[in-house]
């Protein structure tokens, strides 16, 4: 099955959140990293700012994660004025 929303061979931006350092079992998780490191490719939010896993721990790899992927549809664009837009949120 396509999706023409995603390109296959294309690159796209994955935010993912840890809530744990272990598993359930008490295991610690294996992250998989691809063995080539690319500065300004992974990152890790750390209280407010973003570090890159490679210049900031140096990660020995950028991270490689495989997701499955919906098809999508498109966000339609409402037109309006940006006065407009302000009076929704006067009080």
């Amino acid at each position: 099955m396509t999706c023409p929303c995603l390109d296959p061979s294309s690159s796209y931006f994955l935010n993912i959140g840890i809530e744990s350092a272990l598993c359930d079992n008490g295991d610690v998780p294996s992250l998989i990293i691809d063995g080539s490191p690319s500065l300004c490719t992974s990152w890790n939010l750390y209280q407010s700012s973003w570090d890159d896993i490679i210049a900031t721990y140096g990660f020995p790899g950028n991270l490689s994660i495989y997701a499955d992927a919906n098809c999508c549809q498109g966000t339609s664009t409402e037109e309006t004025s940006w006065g407009g837009i302000k009076k929704l949120y006067r009080r």
